[in-house]
């Protein structure tokens, strides 16, 4: 799992250097030059934000993680980017959801036998988790009209995250 790949792995020599995933190397780059990405960490829970980076303005506040470690899960409580309202974003909110489940996992020293579990709309399931070759996103359990419990692995890599910031603002 990434813990053990963390401390296998040295950070300095892999800085932003994202080699297991070719998607994600390609758009870290162009993520970083419009985008920061900070975060508050309290007890279980990482609270996320994008920020603008000509602008200065925070571009989202809606993205929550949290621990479970009852179920043995990271459940992402609310994952809103808003990138896709952003001309030019195209696979941005993808990037950022690699980034932040592989921060969080670093930040909680979450077990490789931790599964990543969320809750979504039928069709933001096929428009967006179905679609992150980096994940392995399945339904789990039965499906409803409205929503579909959704859980993938983490695969076990070494992910440089230091460009996300713990944040100074409330």
């Amino acid at each position: 799992m990434l813990l053990s790949a963390a401390k296998a792995c040295n950070m300095e020599t892999v800085h932003h250097s994202f080699q297991d995933s070719i998607f994600i190397s390609a758009n870290v780059p162009t993520l970083l030059r419009r985008f920061s990405l900070s975060y508050r960490h309290e007890y279980t829970l990482v609270d996320y934000f994008i920020n603008d980076i000509e602008t200065g303005s925070r571009i989202s506040k809606d993205i929550l993680f949290t621990l479970d470690r009852r179920e043995n899960r990271l459940v992402v409580s609310r994952f809103y980017p808003e990138l896709s309202h952003r001309s030019n974003s195209k696979y941005l909110s993808a990037t950022c959801f690699y980034l932040m489940i592989h921060h969080f996992t670093n930040l909680l020293k979450v077990p490789s036998s931790f599964n990543i579990y969320l809750n979504a709309k039928p069709i933001v399931f096929r428009n967006f988790y179905e679609k992150l070759k980096d994940f392995t996103f399945h339904v789990q359990g039965p499906k409803s009209d409205c929503h579909w419990d959704l859980i993938s692995t983490i695969d076990e890599v070494c992910v440089d995250t230091s460009m996300i910031a713990q944040s100074l603002v409330e």
